[in-house]
């Protein structure tokens, strides 16, 4: 036997752990989502995320690891305090390294997936301040304008559906969570909290 043919059997075996045997594919993807949460702000918000990737297709499983890039606009809030009235607006971009699982779910053109993130969130909180009073009979009123910003720490985990049409186009559906560490917004140290997306996004390969 030659040493050729000794080492194919560890090299197959390796190939099939590690899926190096599957194809390996570039994959772009584009889409939009709905989003409420944040400690910041409870209203639904509105946004647009992107990503690419490689994504290995063997068997049983598929994996994807990639980067996605994602805004989010329109949560906004209103309230009142006394006689203090406030609006607010979070716009937030995210940046992330995704790593996912795809398991076909009979037919390969049908899979279902769990994924997770970790990166970094700029949170940018503005808006206008408004308060009104009385001094000794004379009525005043303080219009004031804020705008902070932070990058912080940006967790995630999501699940849904991929949904192959043909060979190189598809469409993605699932639920994400977001978390958020700790910024520092208005000279305090805050928790942004949590925040909830369901996004659908256009599939490409490569």
């Amino acid at each position: 036997m030659t040493p050729l043919l000794s080492v194919r059997p560890l090299i197959s075996l390796f190939s099939a752990l590690t899926l190096a045997t599957a194809t390996a594919e570039l994959q772009v993807g584009a889409g939009a989502g709905v989003f409420t949460g944040t400690e910041y702000d409870e209203e639904i918000g509105y946004g647009l995320e992107g990503e690419f990737g490689y994504l290995s297709q063997g068997q049983p499983i598929n994996l994807f690891i990639g980067v996605r890039a994602s805004y989010v606009d329109g949560l906004a809030s209103s309230g009142s305090v006394l006689n203090s009235k406030d609006s607010s607006d979070l716009d937030l971009f995210e940046g992330t390294l995704v790593g996912r699982v795809l398991i076909p779910l009979g037919a390969d053109a049908i899979k279902i997936y769990w994924e997770g993130s970790v990166g970094s969130a700029n949170l940018n909180v503005s808006g206008d301040a408004k308060i009104k009073g009385s001094v000794r009979g004379q009525d005043f009123s303080i219009n004031s304008q804020f705008d902070e910003s932070d990058w912080v720490l940006a967790l995630g985990l999501g699940a849904g559906f991929q949904f192959d049409f043909t060979q190189n186009i598809g469409l993605r559906v699932g639920y994400n969570f977001h978390s958020f560490g700790d910024s520092e917004i208005f000279g305090l140290n805050l928790d942004p909290g949590s925040m909830n997306g369901i996004t659908s996004s256009l599939i490409f390969k490569f």
